[in-house]
């Protein structure tokens, strides 16, 4: 029977299709996976089709966010990516998923198909949409034109950990296990640049060798762009900011230099462009070619995000206040200073605003395109829109909104975190942490001293933990699922979050690796004392 993708232009979309039909009743995880993969694709084709330039923090759910925002694709379209978004999320991190969820998201990206094929394709008629039992695809024969596919990224790549070893006389040095517990990279390296647990960054990873001149690893730890930076910063969008004497400069994934100039100072590529400073010290910024788009006209400036970014011309007054604007790539004020309000940021499609700054006047949003505010009554506090929701604080207390201003929680909480891509925060009152569901349900009730967040479908947690040098006796760390029950007891002194299904912990002054049942797999062995192990990824 002939596949529901097989009238798709784009081959690797059309596989991808059909890798998920083929799944459905003999591993529907699987299914689902290549659904979710499916949505990613097409996502990014819509962008490419669209001319937009992905957004900051450039994630699937931030890049569906900015087609909503741009009116780029229907809402029927937005639910059904959304849909398998999450339900592929559950599927690769939880490892659950039904027959029948397979069969709805292959439904769901029949219609995505249908939908991008009449708006980018070749306009063939589709025929109805039809679910057999017994599809027909050579499964063996599918992976092997996948694997041909030069444009479709390596699905499965190993999976390794930084690790930091001290030695007397050595100092530290970092490098790399694989998931087996092996060292997969001996630790050569005199330091590695670690943001937010991850060292990697399109693929490469700062590094600096003996000397303490920096350069960029691969993930078999060879140096694929040459040691020789005294400063550098982890690629973003394809390109590092890098210095070698006084100047900036950025260089692309190959090392090369997209111009000839130097710069005062420089942030690292967002949303297609990157603020640097000139001799004078005004901020301007480039693309991705390495021209001037906005000419260096601002005294200070933030990242862009979703299409606007927050600029001032004029130095703080003595109060240390600024006023700010809003302005879109082409330096176009989007929303400036005459307002009764002064600007904090924007994203999302709304504009975090302050009342009164010198006199600590109460927050607001307002919308970009219509100009309204979000909230009947100003918050005491609030932060920017991130992952479809703002933290906001009433009446000395957090909780969070969505873009309709509903609160999802009641405001009960003395500290927040933004959202996770997964729907998961942080949050405190007291002394005491939980997590909370951006549906505003508590996965993890606040009792605890220390939360993870959750990753890979398990949690670490503490509970009556009073921190000390001495690992030997401390075994407060454990692990819950995401319904908030127990799977790991607490016996661990240390540890960090699991991904690709293990997890790296101190147990008795040794870091070992456990499986999600909490078994040890091996011991991380090195020369020297083990002080860090970071995620694997």
């Amino acid at each position: 029977m002939k596949s529901n993708f097989s009238f798709l232009p784009w081959l690797d979309l059309s596989l991808l299709g059909q890798s998920a039909e083929a799944n459905v009743e003999t591993d529907p995880i699987v299914s689902i996976i290549k659904c979710r993969q499916f949505v990613e694709l097409a996502t990014n084709k819509m962008l490419s089709f669209e001319n937009l330039v992905a957004p900051i923090p450039n994630t699937l759910a931030s890049r569906i966010e900015l087609l909503k925002i741009n009116k780029r694709i229907s809402d029927d379209v937005y639910q059904s990516l959304s849909a398998i978004r999450r339900k592929g999320n559950e599927a690769v991190h939880d490892l659950v998923g039904s027959v029948q969820e397979a069969y709805a998201a292959i439904k769901d990206c029949y219609n995505i198909a249908v939908w991008l094929n009449n708006e980018h394709g070749y306009y063939e008629t589709p025929e109805p949409f039809h679910l057999s039992v017994n599809l027909e695809t050579d499964t063996t024969d599918l992976s092997v034109s996948l694997r041909d596919l030069s444009q479709l990224k390596k699905v499965e790549k190993q999976a390794i950990a930084l690790f930091r070893t001290f030695s007397y006389g050595v100092g530290q040095s970092f490098g790399f296990f694989n998931t087996h517990g092996e060292i997969c990279v001996d630790p050569i390296f005199k330091n590695v640049l670690v943001n937010e647990g991850k060292a990697f960054f399109n693929d490469l990873a700062a590094a600096a060798d003996d000397n303490g001149q920096w350069g960029y690893i691969n993930k078999e730890g060879r140096f694929v762009i040459d040691p020789e930076y005294i400063h550098v910063n982890h690629f973003s969008e394809g390109f590092a900011v890098v210095r070698k004497r006084e100047r900036y400069e950025f260089i692309d994934l190959q090392g090369e230099r997209i111009n000839r100039t130097k710069y005062h100072g420089a942030y690292s590529f967002s949303d297609g462009v990157a603020a640097v400073q000139d001799k004078s010290g005004l901020w301007g910024f480039i693309n991705q070619e390495g021209k001037n788009v906005i000419k260096p006209t601002y005294t200070d400036m933030a990242y862009f995000r979703n299409g606007v970014a927050t600029v001032t011309e004029t130095p703080r007054n003595n109060y240390g206040l600024k006023k700010n604007k809003l302005i879109d790539k082409n330096g176009n004020i989007v929303l400036d200073e005459s307002y009764d309000y002064d600007i904090i940021g924007a994203s999302e499609g709304y504009a975090l605003v302050q009342k009164d700054q010198y006199y600590g006047g109460g927050y607001q949003f307002i919308h970009l395109e219509t100009g309204e505010q979000l909230l009947s009554e100003d918050a005491e506090e609030a932060e920017l829109f991130y992952e479809g929701f703002a933290a906001v604080k009433i009446k000395g207390r957090w909780t969070f909104i969505n873009h309709k201003g509903e609160l999802i929680a009641d405001p009960r909480f003395t500290f927040v975190s933004s959202f996770s891509e997964d729907g998961y925060a942080e949050v405190m009152s007291g002394n005491k942490k939980g997590i909370i569901h951006s549906s505003g349900r508590m996965v993890v009730p606040v009792v605890y001293d220390e939360v993870y967040r959750p990753s890979d479908g398990l949690i670490g947690v503490r509970k009556d933990w009073k921190y000390s040098h001495n690992y030997m006796f401390d075994k407060s760390l454990g692990y819950l699922d995401l319904n908030g029950k127990e799977v790991i007891k607490p016996q661990f002194s240390d540890g960090n979050e699991f991904s690709c299904g293990v997890a790296a912990v101190r147990e008795q002054g040794k870091w070992i690796f456990i499986d999600k049942a909490g078994q040890k797999i091996t011991t991380a062995n090195c020369n020297g004392e083990m002080k860090d192990i970071w995620k694997f990824e």
